[in-house]
C-alpha cells in the first residue's frame, strides 16, 4: 500500500515522495516471485504517475535488488537526525533528487493511535495473534561471544532481525562471516531472507547499475539497438524482428527489452503464434484434447535473449515476469513458450504441457504459466 510522504528541508523546503508498507505475501507463496512482482509493478506505477522517489523503511537485506539505496546517499534521515540501512530511498528518474535532502517524514496514516485502533479491531472475527519464533532457535547454536551481541542488544525474536543490515550486523563484536553463515542458515530455514554481505552483487548493482525493462511500443527509439542485439549475438532469430512490434495496431506482437546503465542487454516479446508446424501431443493438464493444435495457443513468448556477457544475474527472469505481467494487462490468463533449454524454465514456475514438432524437425517441449502475479 502506498501514500504520500515528504523531505522537508532545513528551510522548510517540503519534497513530495511516496512511501509504502507492508509488502506482504502467503507463506505458502514465498520464494515464487510474488513479492518481486508486486514491487516491479507498484514501482512501475510510480513512475508512470510521475513521483520523484520512493523512500521507506524495510528489510535492508531485500530491497536493494530493486534499486533502494541508504538515503543517507542522498542526505535523508529520520526526524531525530539519524540514519540506518532500514532507511531506504530510491529516484524514480535520472536526477529526481538532486538537491533534495533533510528530513523523511512518514504520512500522517502510520502514526497509528493504539486505542482506537483496538476499538477498529473489534468489527473483525477474534485472531490470536501470531507467535514470532524466539530469537533462542539461533542463539543454542552460537558460540557465547556471539550469543552475546545478540542478548545485550535485547533482541527477542528471529524476525527483528529484519530490521538489520548484515553490514550492520558484521560491525558487532563477534559476529564475523562465518558467524553470518550460521544466522544465514536459520533464517533460510525459517522461511525469512539471509543477510546480504557488503561484497553481495546485488548492493554493487544497486549502487552502481540502472536496469530497466521497457515496452519498444512506449519507446520506439531504441528499436535499431534491439535489432542490433539481435543480429549481433542472436542472428538466428532475425525473423523477430522489432520492427514488427511497431508495425502492428494489434494488442500483438509485444516487444520488450532491457537497459543496464542505458544499453540495451536482453529482449523477449509476445507473439499470437510460434513457428510450428503440425498437431501438439503428449497434453497434460488443463489443455482439452481436442484443443491440442499449436494455431490456438496464443500468445508464445519468443525468444528469450540476454547479452551472452550478462547471463547469470537473473535478467532472463525479469523479462519473462515483465512479458507475462504485460499478457495479462492485455487480457491473457496464459503464456506459452517452446525450448530446449531443460530445467531453466522450471525454475520460474513454467509447466511443461506437451511437445511439437518444429520447422527444424525434432520434437520440443511447450511450457505454459499464468499471467497473474501468483
Amino acid at each position: 500500500m502506498y501514500s504520500k510522504a515528504k523531505v522537508v528541508a532545513c528551510d522548510g523546503c517540503e519534497t513530495v515522495v511516496l512511501t509504502f508498507g507492508p509488502l506482504s505475501v502467503l507463506p505458502m507463496y514465498w520464494h515464487k516471485g510474488v513479492g518481486s512482482a508486486l514491487m516491479g509493478h507498484s514501482i512501475k506505477e510510480a513512475k508512470r504517475l510521475g513521483y520523484k522517489a520512493i523512500i521507506f523503511y524495510g528489510h535492508p537485506d531485500y530491497y536493494p535488488r530493486f534499486g533502494f539505496r541508504n538515503a543517507k546517499v542522498y542526505g535523508i534521515t529520520t526526524q531525530d537526525g539519524k540514519n540506518f540501512d532500514a532507511l531506504m530511498a530510491m529516484p524514480l528518474y535520472d536526477g529526481a533528487l538532486d538537491g533534495v535532502s533533510g528530513v523523511f517524514h512518514e504520512d500522517e496514516a502510520f502514526n497509528v493511535n493504539a486505542i482506537a485502533a483496538e476499538k477498529y479491531d473489534k468489527f473483525f472475527p477474534h485472531k490470536e495473534p501470531a507467535e514470532m519464533l524466539p530469537i533462542d532457535v539461533l542463539l543454542e547454536q552460537l558460540e557465547p561471544t556471539a550469543r552475546k551481541a545478540f542478548t545485550e542488544r535485547d533482541i527477542k525474536t528471529l524476525a527483528w532481525l529484519q530490521r538489520l543490515s548484515g553490514r550492520e550486523m558484521l560491525q558487532w563484536e563477534g559476529i564475523d562471516e562465518r558467524v553470518m553463515g550460521v544466522i544465514n542458515r536459520t533464517l533460510s530455514k525459517f522461511g525469512y531472507a539471509k543477510k546480504l554481505l557488503p561484497s553481495s552483487p546485488i548492493f554493487l548493482q544497486a549502487e552502481t547499475t540502472k536496469l530497466q525493462v521497457l515496452s519498444l511500443r512506449d519507446h520506439p527509439e531504441r528499436m535499431d539497438e534491439c535489432w542490433k542485439l539481435l543480429l549481433e549475438h542472436f542472428n538466428e532469430f532475425a525473423s523477430k524482428h522489432p520492427s514488427e512490434v511497431l508495425s502492428s495496431t494489434e494488442p500483438l506482437p509485444q516487444g520488450y527489452f532491457m537497459l543496464k546503465n542505458d544499453r540495451v542487454i536482453g529482449w523477449t516479446g509476445l507473439h499470437k503464434h510460434e513457428v510450428v508446424s503440425g498437431k501438439v501431443y503428449g497434453w497434460e493438464g488443463t489443455i482439452k484434447q481436442d484443443e491440442i493444435l499449436s494455431e490456438n495457443l496464443s500468445p508464445w513468448i519468443t525468444p528469450l535473449l540476454v547479452h551472452p556477457d550478462e547471463r547469470r544475474n537473473h535478467y532472463g527472469k525479469m523479462l519473462l515476469e515483465y512479458a507475462r505481467k504485460d499478457a495479462g494487462r492485455l487480457g491473457f490468463k496464459v503464456v506459452y513458450l517452446t525450448t530446449n533449454h531443460i530445467g531453466y524454465y522450471e525454475k520460474y514456475g513454467f509447466r511443461e504441457v506437451g511437445l511439437t514438432m518444429f520447422t527444424w524437425g525434432h520434437p520440443t517441449k511447450i511450457y505454459e504459466h499464468n499471467t497473474t502475479l501468483i
